[in-house]
């Protein structure tokens, strides 16, 4: 019974503080600052992470508030991922907490503090508080076109006089390349993307959706950095050159390749194309995210191909013919980008058919 009272009174004490801080004028000496959280091991956790800090010195207050919260326990969570209808919210971390986090997970915490004028930190702060305590809380999350780095940056945008800079070299992209670039030392999760982004990424980049990209943005906005501080360096250092998974995966591609001259090999090819085909297909109704949308490669991993496992000689040769002048026209509608990561995996549909032809056409009776 004690500790329930004690329980109760706490959550009446915090509410009332969060009461009291929501409407706070804050002090001429208050200050905003962007911090850059680098890349994780985990999936979710790869590209990094952005979030805001308000300090003011002279009424106690160091919150840090985060566009990247969201709950694991949600029903069918993956599902909703996938979809794009799974709620991200803004929530708020003591500023000890929040570093005494991401130095624990080993990521590397930046801080910009920005030179902005007290009305605009002002403004920033009622606006932070009016997000957390409505509707706005929530929003649905998208990989690109909105997330936590998105909504610090439009946030920013919108209320200060600056114009953040988004012309730098390694922004002046696709969408498609810079993922790529944050990916390259992950071989699968690279692979996956490609694969269920659809061509939507491939358009020129108008930006700053990545945290390390906004970190540049802001450096090179002029007067817009008044300060900065490194928190905690990482020390993973990844090997750039040792991908052992990607190496093996290649190496078993190529040797199913060389087995493909038997026709149950093939089959068990058609199987897989079937699945990732339709696996494509169908994500691009279903979800909500953009960067799905107009994927092309069902063409070339078409689900229609599970026909070869039930008809004969010489129908087979006739539709791995069609397959193949298919595959090819369809590569026209990929970007260089993509073709270049899912090479592999071309290699071994085209090896697979021509197999079929060869091999078809000399049983042929």
């Amino acid at each position: 019974m004690l500790l329930i009272f004690i329980g109760f009174f706490i959550s009446i004490f915090s509410s009332s503080a969060q009461v009291s801080l929501k409407d706070k004028t804050l002090s001429e000496s208050a200050q905003i600052s962007v911090y850059t959280c680098g890349v994780g091991e985990e999936l979710y956790s790869l590209f990094g992470h952005t979030a805001l800090r308000v300090k003011d010195v002279e009424q106690n207050i160091d919150l840090v508030f985060n566009y990247g919260m969201f709950d694991f326990d949600t029903p069918n969570f993956y599902g909703k991922f996938i979809k794009g209808d799974l709620l991200y919210s803004i929530g708020i971390d003591s500023q000890k907490d929040f570093i005494y986090a991401y130095t624990y997970a080993d990521r590397t915490i930046t801080e910009q503090i920005l030179e902005l004028s007290a009305e605009e930190i002002q403004k920033i702060w009622s606006t932070l508080w009016k997000q957390y305590e409505s509707d706005e809380r929530y929003y649905l999350y998208k990989f690109i076109f909105d997330n936590c780095t998105t909504r610090v940056h439009d946030l920013i945008d919108q209320t200060a006089h600056y114009q953040i800079k988004k012309d730098f070299p390694s922004n002046q992209k696709t969408y498609r390349q810079i993922l790529n670039d944050y990916l390259k030392l992950q071989y699968f999760p690279q692979l996956g993307i490609n694969l269920v982004f659809g061509s939507n990424v491939d358009q020129p980049n108008e930006l700053l959706f990545l945290p390390e990209q906004f970190l540049e943005g802001i450096h090179l906005t002029d007067r817009l950095q008044k300060d900065v501080k490194i928190w905690h360096t990482s020390t993973h250092k990844p090997q750039e050159k040792k991908q052992p998974e990607k190496y093996a995966f290649w190496a078993f591609l190529a040797i199913f390749a060389f087995f493909g001259k038997y026709k149950a090999i093939r089959n068990v090819y058609y199987i897989i194309a079937t699945l990732l085909g339709g696996l494509i297909l169908c994500i691009q109704p279903y979800s909500m995210h953009e960067e799905v949308l107009n994927n092309w490669t069902f063409l070339i991993f078409n689900p229609l191909m599970i026909i070869m496992l039930f008809i004969k000689n010489p129908l087979r040769r006739k539709i791995a013919i069609g397959q193949l002048v298919l595959s090819i026209l369809a590569l026209s509608l990929l970007s260089m980008e993509k073709i270049t990561i899912i090479l592999p995996l071309l290699f071994l549909h085209f090896v697979i058919l021509l197999w079929e032809i060869l091999l078809t056409n000399k049983n042929k009776k």
